[in-house]
């Protein structure tokens, strides 16, 4: 098993294009859990009414549908690629706005931050489908699944250095990271 895996990591690794796209997406969809994880924080200190959080939760998730449901209408405009790193520098740049500009609109544009993370998945698991060999297939969607959460612990870290100063500070550090990524891998 560990053998097929690690030949998941090979064929990723040795297709450039597939491997930033991958990169890229990482970046992107690892910080949107810092969302999901940390919005009440963030809701209670820009004095969000707590009777709101059931309704911010729901919109949060619902907000996703939408952009799960038409990611495969995008590709007909742009190629997944494109798409996949538009929406990445917009994932960095949500959560610099997020994080210097405290304010119930914050909120909103982690609305928009799902909306977008709602049509990354079904883009990337299209593109990712398309380019590995069936043989391979759920093996290699295994070895992006380890690497998510690498992700995740990777701005874990820079999350826990951030909140040293507060949480505004750990999501501007965790947009210049995924921005940082996008500037890399091109």
């Amino acid at each position: 098993m560990a053998a097929l895996i690690l030949k998941g990591f090979e064929f990723v690794w040795s297709h450039t294009t597939l491997r930033n796209v991958t990169i890229g997406f990482l970046a992107a969809v690892s910080a949107f859990n810092f969302i999901d994880e940390f919005w009440q924080l963030y809701a209670r200190d820009v004095s969000i009414p707590i009777y709101w959080f059931g309704a911010i939760s729901s919109v949060l998730l619902l907000i996703q549908l939408p952009g799960q449901l038409f990611a495969g209408t995008l590709i007909r405009f742009a190629s997944f690629e494109r798409w996949l790193n538009g929406f990445g520098w917009l994932m960095g740049g949500g959560f610099l706005l997020v994080g210097l500009f405290p304010s119930p609109i914050g909120i909103g544009v982690m609305g928009l931050l799902a909306l977008l993370y709602g049509a990354m998945e079904p883009l990337y698991y299209g593109l990712l489908h398309h380019q590995v060999p069936s043989s391979i297939r759920a093996t290699t969607e295994s070895s992006v699944s380890m690497l998510w959460h690498l992700g995740i612990l990777v701005l874990g870290i820079v999350f826990i250095v951030g909140t040293t100063a507060s949480l505004f500070w750990a999501f501007i550090l965790i947009g210049l990271v995924v921005w940082f990524v996008h500037a890399i891998i091109r």
